[in-house]
């Protein structure tokens, strides 16, 4: 079973008519790369107003969140 298997939530109808498995892949998938999106804009911002240094440590800093939430949702607790 893979991780995002683990992931069990109500499918609205307009996504269930979608297409079975893709339409729940989307629904998966979709917050992830908004967030994505969100944190790209917010690291280009910081960037370019001359903080190249802040943005290069709030990148890691959220990667090591998303790393450390991962595995507790991996591990189960």
């Amino acid at each position: 079973m893979s991780l995002a298997d683990k992931f069990h939530g109500p499918i609205p109808t307009s996504i269930r008519e979608f297409g079975g498995d893709l339409g729940r892949w989307w629904f998966r998938v979709l917050p992830v790369l908004t967030f994505a999106a969100a944190v790209t804009a917010f690291l280009t911002l910081i960037f370019i107003t001359g903080h190249p240094i802040i943005a290069i440590w709030v990148a890691l800093a959220i990667v090591d969140w998303l790393f450390i939430a991962g595995a507790a949702i991996a591990s189960g607790d």
